[in-house]
C-alpha cells in the first residue's frame, strides 16, 4: 500500500496529584477522583473532529488503566491518581494534536469548581513508546508491486526441511486502509 502503511501511536500516562486528607475530613484534602473521573467519561468524544480529511481511520484514544489510591486504605482520601491511555492517528502531527488535547482536557477538569479547588493540581505526564506512522512512498510501492507482479505469474517451487516439496505462487493484495496498529519501523520510513 502506498501512503500510511501502519499508524502513529503512543502511550500517555497522566498523573494528577491533589492533596491527601482523613478520610473523615475529605473536604480537607483534595483528590484526583472528579478530574479522572470526568475525563475517563470524556475520553472518546475526544478524538472526534481531530483527524485530517484525508485520514482513512479516526484518531482514537484508549484508557488502558486509572489507579487511584490503594486497596486497603479506608481511613485516606488519596492524593495521586494515573490514567494510561494509548492514541492512536493515522500521521503524527494528528497524534501530537490528539495527545494536546488530551493534556488540555485534564488541566480543564483540574480547573472546574467541583474539584474544589482552583489551582490546587499538579498534573504530570509522559509518553510512553511514541511510534511515528509507517509511511510507504509511491516509489517504493511501485517498485515492490512490479517484482511481486512479476513473480505472481510464475510457480515456484519451496523445498522442505523434511526433503518434500510443495509449489507456490504470489498474490498480491493490497491493504484497503492502514494497519490499525503501530510499528517502530515508522522511524525510518519518516527518515
Amino acid at each position: 500500500r502506498s501512503g500510511v502503511a501502519a499508524r502513529a501511536s503512543t502511550g500517555i500516562e497522566i498523573e494528577v496529584t491533589g492533596r491527601s486528607s482523613h478520610a473523615s475530613e475529605p473536604h480537607n484534602g483534595l483528590s484526583p477522583i472528579p478530574v479522572l473521573a470526568n475525563v475517563a467519561q470524556k475520553i472518546d468524544q475526544l478524538s472526534t473532529g481531530i483527524s485530517e480529511p484525508e485520514a482513512t481511520s479516526p484518531a482514537l484514544i484508549t484508557l488502558v488503566h486509572m489507579t487511584i489510591g490503594k486497596p486497603g486504605d479506608f481511613g485516606v482520601l488519596p492524593a495521586i491518581g494515573t490514567l494510561g491511555a494509548t492514541l492512536r492517528a493515522d500521521n503524527t502531527r494528528t497524534l501530537n494534536k490528539l495527545v494536546a488535547s488530551l493534556v488540555d482536557l485534564v488541566h480543564e477538569e483540574a480547573r472546574r469548581p467541583e474539584a474544589n479547588d482552583d489551582n490546587g493540581y499538579h498534573i504530570q505526564y509522559k509518553l510512553v513508546e511514541p511510534f511515528d506512522a509507517t509511511v510507504n512512498s509511491d516509489f517504493g510501492f511501485s517498485v515492490v508491486k512490479k517484482a511481486v507482479s512479476s513473480l505472481s505469474t510464475n510457480q515456484y517451487r519451496v523445498y522442505q526441511e523434511d526433503g518434500g516439496a510443495s509449489h507456490v505462487s504470489l498474490d498480491l493484495t493490497i491493504a484497503p486502509k492502514p494497519f490499525p496498529w503501530s510499528e517502530d519501523f515508522g522511524a525510518f520510513t519518516a527518515a
